[in-house]
């Protein structure tokens, strides 16, 4: 995610990271980063690690920023997140 930032930054569009958790498929979620850019008017969210466009809908979004805003989840500590329901993709 960094380094897409950094591209993106460098070919002149506005880009940040986004930290927070991701759901995975086995139950958990992990701690993840991932990438906002603003074209068009709106920001697009994109996860380079996982090659979403757009990231999906199991990005959880704690803070946006650079390294130093990042370090902030080491002060929240063990998140514990209960599903209450998951629905399947629909595939047109």
């Amino acid at each position: 995610s960094t380094l897409f930032v950094a591209l993106a930054r460098a070919l002149g569009i506005p880009a940040r990271i986004n930290v927070g958790v991701v759901y995975r498929e086995d139950g958990y979620f992990l701690y993840h980063a991932w990438v906002q850019c603003f074209t068009g008017g709106r920001w697009h969210t994109f996860d380079p690690t996982f090659g979403q466009c757009p990231a999906d809908a199991a990005h959880i979004k704690f803070l946006s920023g650079s390294i130093d805003k990042q370090v902030q989840l080491l002060r929240i500590g063990q998140v514990k997140i209960d599903v209450l329901e998951a629905i399947e993709k629909c595939h047109l």
